[in-house]
């Protein structure tokens, strides 16, 4: 048993590391500086691409751990619990073609290689991207030139999210259960990066209310919780030296920003067996991921045809130029799991989700009913 908790323990405590790669990724590789050079409008939807299955990885981690029994706490009653959760990205999710997305500036160089990798794809480079620009006032062969060039970001390999969170709860009147969780706000210097986490939800036996079933050596309950997610991230995307028309100031007021809510309901069964507690539900999950660059940002838009200048890129400056919200994903889903008791007040438990993002959980508490 002792061994089964510090096996579990490590695995948490690994999740959370891998919950803080993320947004560290995002910014170390360069990610939104890539894509904002094909400018606003096919930037954002490369983005929106590539990180498709971040929000709906994200919103099903949040929307699992927030049970591991039908049975309410009584009055004052108490549980606290540590929990990770892995929400698993569909093979169809891992990577998407460049030439379906309506792109009107950006093209691939290569016609036959036009697949780049989402977020938690190949840890590849994906597709080769390039902005060509035919300008008459260049002479012959130089006419048409290349304005810029980048290779698609690569994934991070990972396929899956790790999402973990701290809940506990607390045991009200008439057989209903109060939960929160928490994530204390976390810093890092490299880059700056904060994540904040926060939810609340409720839980209540309705058994109670329903006449023969009242009696069945079962518990039966219905909870529905709301989490929100927020996450955000320094960037640093600078024009090439020597170029026009960028910001006296320079472009030090760059962030990416990265927010999810989440939103679950459920109907729990389940069934206390001495210290074994098994149980299955069914409910719906509700998500919503927006993601916004905020700042001032270089764009090349051109190259300078005449004077003291030719051939200087010119660039043109963007206020907060992407909010984007991703496709939402609202689905039913079938959970099956259980709760182990030890030590008196200890537990620790498990249970797996089948939905469009699947999703595992696992989780140590200490629980007084």
């Amino acid at each position: 048993m002792k061994n089964v908790r510090n096996s579990l323990l490590v695995t948490i405590l690994s999740g959370i590391y891998l919950f803080l790669q993320i947004p560290q990724n995002l910014s170390g590789q360069g990610l939104a500086a890539d894509y904002l050079k094909g400018g606003i409008g096919d930037g954002n939807k490369l983005l929106s691409a590539y990180l498709k299955p971040l929000g709906h990885a994200t919103g099903a981690g949040l929307n699992n751990g927030w049970y591991n029994t039908a049975e309410t706490h009584k009055v004052l009653g108490f549980s606290v619990s540590l929990i990770m959760n892995a929400s698993f990205v569909p093979s169809d999710d891992k990577s998407y073609n460049v030439t379906t997305l309506g792109l009107t500036q950006l093209s691939p160089v290569n016609p036959g290689q036009v697949t780049a990798p989402t977020l938690f794809g190949s840890s590849n480079s994906g597709a080769e991207m390039e902005i060509r620009v035919d300008d008459p006032a260049l002479p012959g062969p130089d006419r048409n030139f290349q304005l810029t060039k980048f290779n698609a970001p690569k994934g991070t390999g990972l396929g899956f999210m790790p999402t973990p969170t701290l809940q506990g709860a607390i045991g009200l009147p008439k057989g209903t259960e109060l939960m929160f969780r928490f994530l204390p706000k976390l810093n890092s210097n490299k880059p700056d990066l904060t994540i904040g986490l926060w939810g609340v939800g409720v839980k209540h036996d309705i058994k109670q209310w329903i006449p023969i079933v009242s009696k069945l050596p079962v518990d039966l309950a219905f909870m529905a919780a709301f989490t929100r997610l927020t996450t955000t991230t320094s960037l640093d995307l600078q024009p090439d030296a020597n170029s026009v028309g960028t910001l006296p100031g320079g472009y030090n007021n760059q962030e990416m920003e990265f927010d999810v809510k989440a939103l679950t309901t459920n109907l729990v069964f389940s069934k206390k067996i001495l210290f074994f507690t098994p149980h299955v539900s069914v409910g719906y999950n509700f998500s919503k991921a927006t993601f916004k660059l905020n700042g001032d940002y270089p764009i090349p838009t051109g190259v300078v045809a005449s004077g003291a200048d030719t051939g200087k890129k010119i660039y043109t400056n963007f206020a907060n130029p992407i909010s984007t919200e991703m496709n939402n994903i609202n689905d039913f889903r079938v959970n099956v799991g259980f709760r182990l008791k030890f030590l008196v007040l200890g537990c620790f438990f498990a249970d797996y989700t089948l939905a469009k993002y699947s999703t595992l959980t696992a989780g140590l508490g200490i629980s007084f009913r």
